[in-house]
């Protein structure tokens, strides 16, 4: 008997597709159940590690899939290694669902047809779907886009440090300044140039993903956000 979608992981992002797609899901880190069917989709949503790949294929000889969507934030190539389809979660942590609903979820994919199949059935369960040109677009984009928060959050700390040293006021200096120079673009037609205004949390950048996400995308603008987020 074949069963439509199976997630495997049930953390935070699990949990939330699972709850959206209405279907079976299991905890990877238990043992895998007994196998009574398989699936056309298979989601994995448990986070990378060295052994990551392994892990795919041993589940899709496992479960069977026609296709595999992989919603964990990879490196670049990992999806096509596994055949699978990358498809990453935007949101606020830990309830996800209905900002899997509300952002547009990228399908990036090495065959069409999976792409166009897996956009079918998330239109089924409203979701916003979008075929981008391969995985690669896909895991650069979620990549890209921790990354960029990262360095948001890095400037935002060492402008607060240098307001403290100078006696300013780093409400007035960052957080209205920037609410200002956003206004004012957008009443001039250009909205594109309004900022992200990041709200001041002390000590080290915190969450699960920005830092980790940083030694998996390298490369120089990383490296910077992980060598001055030591020294905070």
């Amino acid at each position: 008997m074949q069963a439509t979608h199976l997630v495997i992981g049930l953390g935070e992002v699990g949990n939330s597709l699972r709850d959206v797609l209405q279907c079976d899901g299991f905890d990877n880190a238990k043992p895998c159940p007994s196998v009574n069917e398989t699936y056309e989709f298979v989601h994995i949503c448990f986070p990378y590690f060295d052994g990551f790949e392994d892990q795919v294929k041993n589940y899709q000889q496992i479960f069977k899939p026609s296709v595999t969507v992989i919603h964990s934030t990879v490196p670049t190539g990992t999806s096509r290694a596994c055949g699978a389809i990358h498809s990453p979660i935007h949101g606020i942590h830990p309830n996800l669902s209905q900002a899997i609903k509300t952002f547009v979820k990228y399908i990036g994919a090495t065959e069409r047809k999976d792409a166009e199949r897996l956009l079918e059935e998330y239109s089924r369960f409203g979701i916003h779907g979008l075929i981008v040109k391969n995985p690669e677009t896909s895991e650069l984009s979620k990549l890209g886009c921790t990354t960029r928060h990262g360095l948001m959050l890095i400037e935002q700390k060492l402008f607060k440090k240098r307001c403290d040293e100078a006696g300013a006021d780093f409400k007035e200096a960052y957080t209205m300044w920037n609410r200002f120079y956003g206004n004012g673009y957008e009443e001039l037609g250009r909205p594109y140039i309004r900022r992200a205004i990041v709200e001041d949390k002390p000590g080290k950048i915190g969450g699960h993903c920005i830092i980790s996400n940083c030694g998996l995308i390298g490369g120089a603008v990383a490296d910077f956000i992980l060598e001055q987020n030591e020294k905070l």
